[in-house]
């Protein structure tokens, strides 16, 4: 019997009741619903699925120390893994302020009359070197069983704007937590991510880089 089951007669043996058994019910509703099916299927599978947690620093280094602290040893391609993290990193920037001619082709050898130059809403463009990276973090952030993302960047302005050009380019809406340290020793890891904080707690950061 299937644990939450409520037993019916046939499984106490003191006789039947009025209704047909809910195994019955069930496999009728599995075959007559397709959609039903796949959908319990589904669920089914998220409920056994291990969630992870997404850490991104801004280089190599400081991922390589903050996944040793949390236990991510084993290396794939582009981050590390274990004990329910994945962490991966930047290159600095990934991305920069796209061009002129971006916005209209007719900027592409731009006058002096044509200045200022003022988009509506400012564009990025992937750095060439560095274009495999953010499809690596942008394929993370999208997998399934990843719950939320922890900006693990500098803490600092710099490293607000590098982890959220990343995070809004892979047009990522999972959770956001931040890490927000100033020292790489192990105690002080360890002790930012008992602390981590939502991150639009540091939206003021982001809108300072917008504005400066």
């Amino acid at each position: 019997m299937e644990h939450g089951t409520q037993p019916t007669p046939s499984d106490t043996g003191s006789g039947a009741l009025n209704g047909p058994d809910p195994h019955t019910i069930r496999k009728t509703d599995t075959k007559s619903s397709p959609s039903g099916l796949l959908f319990a299927m589904q669920k089914r599978r998220k409920m056994n699925m291990t969630h992870h947690k997404l850490v991104i620093a801004e280089k190599p280094s400081v991922a390589q120390s903050i996944a040793a602290v949390l236990g991510a040893k084993q290396r794939r391609d582009g981050y590390l893994s274990g004990n329910g993290y994945l962490v991966s990193w930047c290159y600095g920037h990934l991305a920069e302020l796209a061009g002129a001619d971006v916005y209209d082709e007719k900027y592409a050898k731009w006058r002096y009359d044509d200045l200022p130059i003022l988009p509506a809403s400012w564009r990025f463009t992937l750095k060439a070197d560095k274009a495999k990276q953010f499809e690596l973090l942008r394929d993370l952030m999208r997998r399934e069983d990843v719950s939320e993302v922890v900006n693990a960047c500098d803490a600092g302005r710099e490293g607000e704007l590098i982890f959220r050009t990343v995070y809004y380019m892979a047009g990522c809406t999972k959770t956001m937590k931040r890490l927000w340290i100033s020292s790489m020793e192990d105690e002080a890891i360890r002790k930012g991510f008992a602390e981590l904080r939502p991150g639009r707690e540091y939206s003021f950061v982001k809108k300072v880089n917008q504005n400066g």
